[in-house]
């Protein structure tokens, strides 16, 4: 009854706010219409194509949003649009009065955000559903995301496009195209898509855009109308086969090594166009991509599991349209409704996301097979799991309603099905600019209807989250309820704790320096934030409070200093305490950039056995150098320390060493090495790759990777944790995989 009674006073409240939400999304600004043309570009960085022989569709000075809202970037940039019936077609002139500081690096994909870029954010369905943020560093180097109001940016999807660049003598030049066929968009004549182009200058540690971002807002709000005169549909089937090949050996004696566990493995990832609009996708043994694999986190003294982001194609494509909306700020339990890493070990998946009209939806199933793999054997020999051999079925649907812009409402359905068991789970989640449009509301309400697959006992529960927030140049207020029933469960969602009830809030004041001799500091943020947690199992309190400073400088320099309270309640027992936190970045020259964390004072130990109080210090300090555009070499240093609370024993002490080095051949083809040693478990990771990309689905790596520690042969076993000090090559691997994109049309 009382989740009852708290959702009728959220759908009230909802309702009156929805009569001022914000609609007027003009800009007054006259759309800009593309040059159709016939002849199509060649995109090499020239500017001398028929395409770029004329005035420029838009010429002058963008406005910056970071760090500072509303400046003129001191530096012209000309832009020209141009199309055929198959392809949009861009042309950057970015001035530079500096040219000599211009930063650009020969890289992979995705890997130049350090670096000066230039690019759009283009909505090619004209309804502010979702964007393609597609840019290039002067030398043409890509990186791109998809964006959307509800689901925020998401770097991970990979999209075929083609870009060139060239260093000039007052600054540089980019062409871009866009195959529209490798997107979702509208096609016909005079078609009205909305787009907002980005610069970013590195030496002076700002990123800017035409037309301006409103204070406060996305930008969405930002973009302007751009009418492309005649595109034609295209039907398009791609698929992408893969063929994977791993082995691994472990040391059996001083002087052999065992036989090797080899594996190899076939998979095939397909897409058609159904329309312009709508795409199904298949996917058979999915493959995991083994040059972004998991960046490396310390595990020790985890009250919480690791969140690792999702890095198989299939799953990361259009991940955004399954988020739902809701807050924001640091703490939130229910991190992701949809965290496809739940699903192990697919076998296959399917997938149809598309928009028609005001409605965006998305609808995806899977197979996995990890709840069904076979465990260890027990005492007696026999198979400790029940379920062996039966595979666990996912589905997931989502609707949303375009209300205007970045206002949306939507629902969301998920199941789960395994061994006579089930997860489900049915929400609904609204979008709401309001106001002048620097107000944001964000809600969401869920239910699950959970069977137990061994017990199949049945359990239900709710969980909901309110948030709003007021973006002002000055001030910025964020404030966020969330509620996670005792009984509630999502099987497809990453979820920290389950049985609580938490406010959170945080005001930030912003600050412009203006005096000539701080030219360098750009902005300054006094900040409070705090938090207030019930469990409803136990009725005990937790709290947080924080206050500090936010810095940003030139060169993409950020630093925050602050100092945080807690209460919390674990293990039964109550723990009080403190501690300081610092942690920034700054690009010191074109080829050196550091990144330094520390934070120092209380802590608790999370035993399960003896909880106690401590006292240490986690800190990570990391050196980028980079001599020229090709090589890249990264040091990195991470410490954990734990004592008890007057310092009298120690409880852990980590040190972590890494060294990674890189050399990008060209644009397609790089070299990588990591060294990694672990203080605490006496071990020593290593790691070669070779990888080749054509285009994002068209690759080829090979890859090995050594684990050394200390061992003592002894009575013809290994003794670990000895007092030797020689370390053995313990185990090794190596990994082959060769994907080709095939694209039919």
């Amino acid at each position: 009854m009382a989740a009852r009674k708290k959702l009728t006073i959220l759908v009230i409240i909802l309702c009156s706010l929805m009569t001022r939400v914000y609609a007027d999304d003009s800009r007054n600004i006259e759309p800009i219409r593309s040059f159709q043309i016939e002849n199509p570009p060649e995109i090499d960085g020239e500017l001398t194509d028929q395409a770029w022989d004329r005035l420029p569709d838009i010429d002058g000075f963008f406005t910056t949003y970071s760090p500072v809202n509303g400046d003129q970037l001191p530096e012209r940039t000309k832009v020209w649009i141009s199309n055929d019936k198959e392809n949009i077609y861009f042309a950057f002139y970015c001035y530079d009065s500096r040219p000599e500081l211009i930063k650009n690096t020969l890289t992979k994909h995705d890997d130049i955000w350090n670096d000066d870029w230039i690019g759009f954010n283009l909505d090619p369905l004209g309804n502010k559903t979702f964007g393609y943020v597609l840019v290039s560093n002067p030398i043409g180097i890509q990186a791109d995301i998809f964006d959307s109001p509800t689901g925020g940016s998401d770097d991970a999807p990979d999209y075929v496009w083609y870009s060139a660049g060239k260093l000039c003598e007052d600054g540089y030049v980019v062409e871009i195209q866009f195959p529209l066929r490798n997107f979702k968009y509208n096609s016909g004549k005079n078609v009205e898509m909305n787009i907002i182009f980005e610069r970013k200058i590195t030496r002076l540690g700002v990123a800017a855009s035409w037309p301006a971002v409103p204070v406060g807002q996305t930008f969405f709000a930002g973009m302007s109308k751009i009418i492309i005169p005649e595109i034609d549909s295209h039907l398009t089937l791609q698929a992408i086969p893969s063929l994977t090949y791993s082995n691994a050996w472990t040391r059996k004696e001083p002087d052999s090594w065992n036989r090797g566990d080899d594996r190899t493995e076939l998979g095939i990832t397909s897409k058609i166009s159904i329309t312009s609009r709508i795409s199904l996708e298949g996917t058979y043994n999915p493959d995991f991509s083994h040059v972004e694999s998991d960046a490396f986190q310390v595990l020790i003294n985890q009250r919480y599991p690791i969140y690792y982001s999702e890095k198989r194609p299939f799953f990361m494509e259009a991940a955004n349209i399954f988020s739902i909306a809701g807050g924001n700020l640091g703490g939130k339990n229910l991190l992701s409704a949809v965290h496809t890493r739940n699903i192990v070990d697919p076998m296959w998946g399917a997938k149809l996301t598309g928009e028609t009209g005001k409605w965006v939806f998305g609808f995806m199933s899977a197979g996995d097979q990890f709840p069904g793999r076979e465990f260890s054997m027990d005492a007696e020999g026999q198979e400790t799991n029940p379920f062996q051999g039966k595979i666990a079925t996912y589905s997931i649907g989502r609707i949303k309603y375009v209300m205007s812009g970045e206002n949306q409402i939507g629902t969301i359905i998920t199941d789960k099905e395994f061994a006579g068991g089930f997860n489900r789970v049915a929400g609904i989640d609204l979008n709401l600019r309001l106001g002048e449009g620097n107000h944001w509301l964000r809600s969401n309400f869920l239910g699950s209807h959970t069977k137990d697959e061994f017990t199949l006992e049945s359990n239900t529960g709710v969980a909901s989250n309110v948030a709003y927030s007021y973006l002002g140049r000055r001030i910025e207020f964020r404030s966020d309820y969330e509620f996670i029933g005792t009984g509630f469960n999502m099987a497809t969602a990453f979820i920290k704790r389950t049985g609580l009830s938490k406010f959170s809030g945080m005001l930030w004041v912003n600050l412009y320096p203006e005096k000539e001799g701080y030219l360098w500091i750009k902005k300054i943020t006094p900040l409070v934030y705090g938090n207030i947690l019930r469990d409803l199992g136990s009725g005990e309190y937790d709290n947080i409070w924080k206050t500090g400073l936010n810095f940003s400088f030139i060169r993409q320099g950020t630093r925050r200093i602050e100092y945080q309270r807690f209460r919390e309640f674990w293990g039964g027992k109550s723990f009080t305490g403190g501690f300081f936190n610092t942690f920034g970045q700054a690009q010191i020259t074109n080829w050196v950039r550091t990144y330094l964390q520390l934070n120092a004072g209380a802590r608790i130990y999370y035993s399960e056995v003896d909880p106690s109080a401590g006292t240490g210090i986690s800190a990570k300090v990391q050196v980028t150098f980079q001599p020229n555009d090709k090589f890249t070499q990264q040091f990195q240093y991470e410490l954990q320390n734990l004592f008890t609370k007057y310092g009298h024993e120690k409880i852990y002490d980590v040190n972590i060493y890494i060294f990674n080095t890189t050399y990008q051949v060209n644009r397609h083809l790089f070299l990588r090495a990591i060294l990694q040693f672990d203080s605490s478990r006496e071990t020593l990771l290593g790691d070669a790759l070779v990888s080749y990309e054509l285009v994002p689905g068209t690759v080829l790596q090979l890859g090995y990777g050594s684990l050394s520690k200390k061992l003592f042969w002894e009575d013809d076993h290994w003794v670990t944790n000895s007092t030797s000090k020689e370390y053995y090559h313990s185990n090794q691997s190596v990994f082959f995989k060769l994907s080709y994109l095939f694209q039919l049309q």
